[in-house]
Formats: structure tokens, C-alpha cells, sequence
């Protein structure tokens, strides 16, 4: 699924502009703890901030399934170099409308 793989390059790549140009006005990002974080310049701060902390953070999208607007995605996480990398299992459920 195309959103989904622009989605996934645009966090690769750290492009907090194109992250944004990817998602709707009202996108709500819900991360692994629950917090959500609603709307296009929340999403742009908190995504510059993340990439300030992890300036290697990436994403590898295995498998994407989809049935009508909604798309689930699972992959891997992680960050880092040598002993300080971090790999994790990931899980992202996406509604798709109008390629955002």
C-alpha cells in the first residue's frame, strides 16, 4: 500500500515535512503507551523531537494488510549502532482515506 510505504520513508528519511504532507489535518497518532497526539503540528514537533533524540531511528514495514479504509502494517522498529542498537518488533493499524 503506497501511503503506507511513503509513510514509512518519510520517517526513514527523518522528512518531518513530508511526514505531515502524508497525514489529514485531523491525524491522531496513538504510540505504545497510549499518549495520543492529534493534528499536523503536534505531529511535526514531536516527530523532529524523536529524531532529536534517536538521529537514526528507522522503521522496515514487513507485511501490510488492508479490507476498505483500514491497513495494518507490522514490521520492526529501531535505532542505533554497535551496542547501543535497538531493534523491536512493530505493529502500526492505519485508516486510509484519500491516500493520507
Amino acid at each position: 500500500m503506497k501511503a503506507i510505504r511513503d509513510f514509512a520513508a518519510a520517517i526513514n528519511s527523518h522528512d518531518v515535512e513530508r511526514i505531515a504532507d502524508l497525514v489529514s489535518d485531523d491525524h491522531t497518532f496513538i504510540d505504545a503507551q497510549g499518549k495520543e497526539m492529534t493534528g499536523k503540528e503536534t505531529m511535526n514537533v514531536d516527530w523532529a523531537g524523536y529524531f532529536d533524540i534517536f538521529p537514526d531511528y528507522y522503521i522496515e514495514i514487513e507485511q501490510i494488510l488492508r479490507k476498505g479504509d483500514l491497513a495494518v502494517a507490522h514490521g520492526c522498529a529501531g535505532a542505533g549502532t554497535g551496542e547501543a542498537a535497538w531493534k523491536i518488533p512493530a505493529a502500526w493499524r492505519a485508516i486510509i482515506r484519500d491516500g493520507k
